[in-house]
């Protein structure tokens, strides 16, 4: 077997455990959350160049030490490593000691990897509407000016929702990292759309 079949075969290992990890760990709808994490990240990863093994087997780990007690530090320690205990530790919010903001800060002064995964996870949980209470939303809306990474003013913009025909306005449009566009609507809602969707947006429905 070749050096590099060797990695590809500890990467999907480590996945996988992580993943089952996950899956005794959380609750479905947590684990159902993960998964598209999971998914995210690996997407976020590949753009920004991270660790994409690193980012998915953290995001399958994300919320088991905040949300469970079934596994230890030491425990996700022995089975992947302390770079990846790190990484989890950062994204596991400590009430008891900081603040949601704090927290935030905690990771972005930590590694890459931990700001894929909480992008990643921040853009599931706004796009969950259903599961969008005003708090949780006000908590991530609090900390999105650490995550923009570009600001355009497109005041002429002018986007149709595609099942009323009803015309949305904006004039504030911030990118999340590389991959999300955050609109800030008057009404204080915000929707997330891809990039590659913003584009034809852009292209079809400037009137």
């Amino acid at each position: 077997m070749s050096y590099s079949m060797e990695i590809v075969n500890f990467e999907q290992t480590a996945c996988e455990l992580a993943r089952q990890i996950a899956e005794r760990s959380l609750s479905e709808r947590g684990y159902q959350h993960t998964l598209r994490v999971v998914e995210y990240a690996e997407q976020i990863a590949l753009r920004d160049r991270a660790n994409v093994p690193m980012c998915k087997v953290a995001a399958y780990l994300h919320d088991v030490l905040e949300d469970s007690d079934r596994y230890s530090k030491i425990e996700i320690a022995q089975l992947f490593g302390f770079p990846i205990l790190e990484i989890v530790e950062l994204l596991t919010h400590n009430k008891e000691e900081d603040t949601y903001e704090e927290y935030i800060d905690k990771i972005f002064q930590g590694c890459a990897e931990a700001i894929v995964v909480k992008r990643a996870d921040m853009k599931d949980h706004l796009l969950q509407k259903e599961t969008l209470t005003p708090k949780l939303k006000e908590k991530y809306l609090g900390v999105l000016d650490k995550f923009m990474w570009g600001v355009w003013m497109i005041p002429k913009l002018r986007i149709f929702d595609k099942e009323t025909n009803q015309e949305v306005t904006s004039q504030d449009m911030y990118f999340i990292g590389t991959d999300n566009m955050v609109y800030k609507l008057d009404d204080g809602d915000c929707l997330i759309i891809d990039r590659t969707v913003y584009w034809e947006l852009l292209y079809a429905q400037v009137r």
